[in-house]
This record gives structure tokens, sequence and C-alpha cells, in this order.
């Protein structure tokens, strides 16, 4: 899909309903560099397969590097000519990977809870992983193409914590 189509496909989307609710709430102790992150579903309707999917995903802001046609976003470059990369996978927290973890019942009223904990490491791939530049993004989806809803929360820096 060509760039110029996403505006009116996503408006589209938006404007639908979902038949479940999902929030998530990420949790940082900086100290140990312990990450919790709970997610809450809530089913509004009856979806018609027996089965969805739960995909929790660690984002990271702020990545300096090389971009091809950078010159068209021009806002995202910093004043050395590098490209700030934004929403960067940097890890999968669901056990299924990327396709998420089963939610096996997918009736109307059914609540479920999840709880994922991880140990941030200080790099991914050769990447300092920033604390001070962390999302966390869950969605529940049919399969491996439809997502119902999603949720995006951003890791908050505690008070006693200073940072740039």
């Amino acid at each position: 899909m060509l760039r110029t189509e996403w505006g009116s496909v996503a408006e589209n989307i938006l404007g639908q309903s979902s038949p479940v609710n999902i929030y998530v709430k990420p949790t940082l102790d900086y100290a140990t560099r312990k990450l919790t992150v709970e997610v809450e579903l809530y089913y509004t309707g009856t979806v018609s397969t027996d089965k969805n999917y739960l995909t929790v995903m660690l984002l990271q802001n702020e990545i300096l590097g090389h971009q091809n046609g950078a010159v068209f976003n021009h806002e995202y470059m910093d004043l050395d000519g590098q490209y700030r990369h934004m929403n960067i996978l940097r890890m999968v927290l669901s056990s299924g990977g990327a396709f998420g973890d089963t939610i096996k019942t997918t009736s109307k009223g059914h609540y479920e809870y999840k709880k994922y904990e991880v140990i941030l490491p200080v790099n991914i791939a050769n990447v300092p992983l920033k604390l001070s530049d962390l999302e966390v993004v869950a969605f529940i989806a049919e399969g491996d193409n439809n997502i119902y809803t999603g949720h995006k929360a951003t890791v908050e820096i505690p008070d006693n914590i200073s940072s740039d």
C-alpha cells in the first residue's frame, strides 16, 4: 500500500467498533531494570473464531541512525544529520512470539488478565536500550492478519529519577 493511502484506510479502520477492549500498563524498576507489563482484555462482543492472539511488544524511540530518504521527514533529523528512528521493535514479551499468546475464550463478557516480566538488557543487538525512551504496545488479533484493537503506553520515569 502506498503511503498516500494510509490516511483513508486508517480512518476507516478506526471508525469500526471492536469486540474486545485492551489495556496495557508497564511498570519499570529502574534499580533492577525489571519491566512488569500488565494487560487486561474484556470482550464486549463475541467473535467468530474460537481463539484470539495477544501480542505484547517493547518499543524504543529516539534511536539515531541512517535513513534513506530522511530529507522527506526533516523534523526527525538531528543536528549531526542522523535520523531519529521512532517506534522501533526491541523485544517481543508475549511467550507466543510475534503472533502472541493464545486467548481461548472469546465470548462476550470474558475478562482476562496477563502479566509479563523481564529484566531489560543494557543493549539489544549492540544498540543501547535507553529506559527513558521505551513504550509497550499490546494488541489482540483474530489470527496473523486481523487486529481487533490495541493499546500503547509509555514506560513512565519514576519521580525520583532524573532524565535529560
